[in-house]
């Protein structure tokens, strides 16, 4: 998106193939008086704006699924700039219709922190174009996913874009972007299932390029995470070395809080559950608004291996006794539309053999997944 605030002069490296990805690309460059982000919830959330301030009048719908995905807090934010902004269907939710910008003087805003990380970074990347720039206060207690909005600030001072970030709140200036090219880092969510496989294998040995040391990636703890199952890593020629010696035995317990990480959720509970580690979680309450209801999903798919968890959606926790019997599954894993679900539960081909439906999903992220799957030696048969 800071290519296009710039008018291009951001030049990007590596960019990711994902779906996601190329449907951002398509809705940016399409003519379209109706942009369908289907189910692209990042997508979606830098769109809604980027075509409010854009001025733009069209209108942004998406998946059934995105229709149930809260919008409210953002729309709120860029209609209280100067965004018009109707609701199609349900308020605070998509589709939402674009009917111009006219800025109200307003540079001071407070925003949800604990709802989306994205939300925020939206509207980081919009600041500087508004006269007096543009302050973010932000409201409702603990930030949810501070590591990417980090992210952002970094990069936009890559850019020339300086901002203040006191805990409280974030300061934009006004000011125009700089030329900068951006070399991407890959995408420590997806190393994620490597890092959770090795876990469970007795001998590995598996490079994964382009992720960085320095990295902002809040899922980049992953690797300090799964040292307790004996992995060690290095950073080398440009990526990670992932390796672990010989069979280890597993952390009898563990406790979490993703309020940084939230997409690592998935992993690590098929991870636990699939190497008997008695888990307590929090800071899960953001995947009940994801591509699906991600705790419940996981809580439906792991009972099929034997094992039961414990959930609290409002609360965001997750708990998985210790001990319990690992048993092959007798059903289908199901994915929900979910590319996390497909790729979270395929830690369970270390231990028996699976079925997954809807395999292609993980189009949306890592659209490689299978083949790489296959590469690493894996039998896969669709």
């Amino acid at each position: 998106m800071l290519r296009q605030y710039s008018k291009g002069l951001l030049t990007i490296h590596n960019l990711s193939d994902a779906r996601d990805t190329l449907i951002l690309q398509s809705l940016l460059s399409s003519e379209s008086e109706i942009l369908d982000a289907q189910d692209a919830g990042t997508t979606f959330r830098f769109l809604t704006s980027y075509l409010a301030f854009n001025g733009q009048k069209c209108t942004l719908t998406g998946s059934d699924r995105m229709k149930q995905r809260p919008i409210g807090d953002l729309v709120s934010s860029l209609q209280l700039l100067g965004a018009e902004i109707e609701y199609l269907e349900k308020v605070g939710f998509p589709p939402i219709r674009f009917n111009g910008f006219n800025w109200t003087g307003i540079s001071r805003i407070e925003i949800d922190a604990t709802v989306s990380s994205q939300f925020t970074s939206a509207l980081m990347m919009a600041g500087p174009t508004l006269e007096n720039g543009l302050v973010i206060h932000f409201k409702g207690g603990t930030i949810s996913s501070l590591p990417y909005i980090q992210m952002t600030q970094q990069l936009m001072a890559k850019m020339g874009i300086e901002l203040k970030f006191d805990g409280e709140s974030i300061s934009i200036p006004a000011r125009a972007f700089k030329p900068c090219s951006y070399t991407v880092e890959s995408d420590w969510s997806a190393a994620s299932y490597w890092f959770g496989m090795a876990a469970l294998a007795d001998l590995v040995d598996i490079f994964l390029p382009n992720l960085r040391q320095d990295s902002l990636q809040g899922d980049s703890v992953i690797q300090s995470i799964t040292n307790r199952w004996g992995i060690e890593s290095t950073f080398e020629r440009g990526g990670i070395q992932i390796r672990k010696a010989g069979k280890q035995s597993a952390p009898k317990a563990i406790e979490l809080d993703f309020k940084d990480c939230p997409d690592l959720g998935q992993t690590l509970i098929a991870l636990c559950a699939a190497s008997g580690t008695e888990a307590s979680f929090t800071g899960l309450q953001s995947l009940a608004i994801k591509e699906t209801n991600r705790l419940l999903a996981m809580k439906t798919e792991i009972g099929k291996v034997g094992i039961t968890i414990d959930i609290d959606e409002k609360k965001g926790t997750c708990f998985i006794a210790g001990g319990q019997k690992l048993q092959a599954p007798t059903e289908v894993f199901e994915t929900y539309d979910d590319h996390r679900m497909a790729m979270a539960l395929s830690l369970f081909a270390l231990k028996f053999p699976i079925r997954i439906v809807h395999p292609d999903v993980v189009n949306k992220s890592y659209p490689q997944f299978w083949e790489a799957l296959q590469s690493a030696g894996f039998q896969i048969y669709c």
